[in-house]
């Protein structure tokens, strides 16, 4: 089943007191200083902040701002923790007031129509801006213009060319709407039958023909309308445009018939986008998505594991992937498809919808399988030979969540995209939780999708602009405190949340001290409003009667400031005294006969009900047999014939009832004659 991630945008800003929007306009490696008065001259104040903060290479004199009011611009590397420099300076005898430099803008609103293009076709484009144009449901689009109005593609904040790989059977290279968006290779040097720049890929210059397996392109009508949805250039007075205005194409030709010629498009994606990342953007493409609208009508995906894991080996380099399920009325969590009832957190499985804004009658479904919906029928876009045309089915539908996802990349801001170069896999699935949780709810869609809406652009950058990306560690408990007997062992569960946003990269640990205390757990990561469930090992063979102390650690990867401990303590003995009276009195633990030679009655009587364990111990603490697990209430009986747990007739002695009940723990002694 696939993972459809949902959390409460508004309550993650309140309990994380997250300023995103301020956070988003500072300007890295500035901050703003008001001088105290008292303590310094302004020049020993200078002087002093610079040496005192020489670590964050501080420059306090970078620019006088008010010489009355003694305030001044300085400069820090941007490398550093900025948040942990403003508190210091705050801090400091030296400086009133401290705080970072922000950019500025003019409060003047943007009218959908100042963002509407100048492309003469672009009143067929009803996907992206619906006035009823074409007969259907006015607004039933994705809000192509009120999105551009944030943002119209092409390059992310950090300055990188993003790029979208389109996987189908090629594309027109030379199309007038498209040429200025190709993807080139500049590390290639064209047709001299040499790898150039030693990606394992021969005169590879605008993407790579799989069927031949070289650099050629064919040029495909429907990949070139496919292509022309995700990025015809926008603003250019010519055709149509994309969703994404500026993203640049790889024509990856691999939609045929043989699943291996699928891999081999997909390996040359992954190659480039993972050179990209080893390389720090020397070569290589930086590929944030893929495209594929294709695929196997009821295929199983057990029977295409190395297909399927494409995907996630995609995902891990940074890339998301969106499939086009099949044109056929048809429950995809009954029938399957292939690929989109792969199970990935790196795949966006998409179904069509109609300028009514209801999904089209000839499209897949599925409540687990398929994530959403797009505009996919009577879709206008590029042909070849510099022409233009409508074409209908859910390949028409997927560019558009193609393209979107190019545009959020463009709209992430450098904080997101820093994120993004150390965990590439979890800013990745967080931009397929914005395309997903922020649709057009339709009724259609309700029940059948993953999502129960159509892609809405604007509402996903909007949802960037105010909801952190900030991943919140919550532990189910941070004290615990367990009864054994000797040489007993025993199982502890806690359970760890992500009750943030974003992706939560931790790893667990035990304190070294604690021999007795271990865990098989490693690492995980858990996506907002994820838990998981860790076990902790207690190993009580070796412990005589006392009282243990453990701790338990998670901790956040990369921020190993940011850790939560669970103190574990352990009270090791034959007997275990209750000292509240008041839970003491509501159980009654009782033995008759005692001492005894066949048998002996156990009663126990109970005013509340709980889950409880009763079992048998000898003088040493290990475990003879257990009685009973399970549900406890008022009065319980048990009879004990002296036996062990395999059968066999136990010898002579002193032996302990045990009874774990409401966290706490009764015991009684039994004595055995022959």
């Amino acid at each position: 089943m696939k993972h459809f991630i949902h959390y409460f945008l508004v309550l993650i800003i309140l309990i994380t007191g997250y300023d995103g929007l301020a956070q988003d306009k500072r300007i890295p490696g500035q901050m703003m200083i008001q001088l105290d008065n008292n303590a310094y001259s302004p020049q020993e104040a200078i002087t002093t902040l610079e040496n005192d903060f020489a670590g964050y290479d501080f420059n306090a004199d970078y620019k006088k701002l008010s010489d009355r009011m003694k305030i001044w611009l300085c400069t820090y590397n941007s490398s550093k923790n900025g948040d942990k420099l403003l508190n210091e300076l705050r801090n400091h005898t030296a400086v009133r007031l401290a705080q970072f430099n922000h950019k500025m803008e003019l409060r003047e609103a943007k009218d959908v129509n100042d963002t509407i293009p100048n492309d003469p076709d672009f009143d067929n484009l009803w996907g992206l801006h619906n006035t009823g144009q074409t007969g259907g449901v006015e607004d039933a689009d994705v809000d192509g213009p009120e999105a551009w109005s944030i943002t119209q593609g092409g390059i992310t904040s950090l300055g990188d060319t993003i790029v979208a790989a389109i996987v189908d059977g090629g594309m027109s290279l030379n199309h007038e709407d498209l040429e200025n968006n190709l993807w080139t290779n500049y590390n290639e040097i064209p047709d001299n039958g040499e790898d150039d720049d030693g990606n394992g890929y021969v005169d590879d210059i605008h993407g790579w023909d799989a069927y031949s397996s070289d650099g050629s392109i064919p040029g495909s009508s429907h990949g070139t309308h496919v292509a022309g949805t995700v990025s015809a250039e926008g603003g250019n007075d010519i055709g149509v445009t994309g969703v994404n205005w500026h993203a640049q194409l790889m024509p990856v030709a691999a939609s045929s018939s043989f699943e291996s010629t699928v891999v081999e498009g997909y390996s040359y994606v992954h190659d480039m986008r993972a050179l990209y990342n080893e390389t720090d953007g020397d070569s290589g493409a930086y590929v944030v998505v893929t495209n594929a609208s294709f695929g196997v009508n009821y295929g199983d995906p057990d029977d295409y594991p190395i297909w399927g894991a494409m995907y996630d080996s995609l995902g891990y380099v940074g890339v998301i992937s969106t499939g086009a399920t099949t044109n056929i009325e048809l429950n995809i969590d009954e029938v399957g498809d292939v690929p989109t009832a792969m199970e990935s957190d790196y795949l966006i499985s998409v179904t069509n919808t109609t300028d009514d804004d209801v999904k089209s009658s000839s499209a897949g479904y599925g409540r687990t399988t398929i994530d959403l919906g797009a505009p996919g029928t009577s879709i206008y876009s590029t042909t070849p030979g510099d022409d233009y045309g409508y074409k209908t089915g859910t390949s028409m539908a997927t560019p558009h969540v193609t393209g979107a996802i190019a545009l959020l990349f463009s709209n992430a801001d450098s904080s997101m995209m820093e994120a993004y170069k150390e965990n590439p896999d979890s800013i990745a699935h967080m931009i397929k939780e914005y395309i997903l949780y922020n649709v057009d709810p339709l009724p259609s869609l309700e029940g059948i999708t993953v999502s129960g809406g159509r892609l809405n652009l604007n509402n996903a950058l909007m949802a960037m602009d105010t909801v952190p990306i900030t991943p919140q560690m919550t532990l189910s408990q941070d004290t615990v405190e367990l009864s054994l007997l000797p040489m007993e062992s025993d199982t502890l569960q806690l359970s760890i949340t992500n009750s943030g946003a974003g992706a939560l990269n931790y790893h667990v640990a035990v304190s070294d001290s604690a021999g007795w205390l271990s865990t098989e757990f490693d690492q995980s990561t858990l996506f907002g409003s994820e838990s998981d469930t860790v076990d902790f090992y207690i190993e009580g063979d070796s412990l005589e009667e006392g009282t243990y102390t453990g701790k338990a650690y998670f901790v956040r990867d990369l921020h190993d400031e940011d850790t939560i401990t669970a103190t574990i303590t352990v009270d090791v003995g034959l007997t275990t005294e209750v000292n509240d009276p008041a839970r003491t009195s509501d159980v009654t633990l009782k033995v008759a006969p005692n001492p005894f030679k066949n048998f002996t009655r156990i009663t126990l009587n109970s005013k509340s009900n709980a889950r409880g364990r009763v079992t048998l111990h000898n003088m040493t603490g290990s475990l003879v047999k257990t009685l009973y697990n399970g549900s406890l209430s008022g009065n319980e009986e048990w009879i004990w014939r002296a036996n062990n747990r395999g059968g066999g007739s136990v010898s002579p002695g002193i032996y302990f009832v045990r009874v774990v009940m409401n966290d706490r723990v009764y015991t009684k002694k039994l004595i055995l004659q022959r």
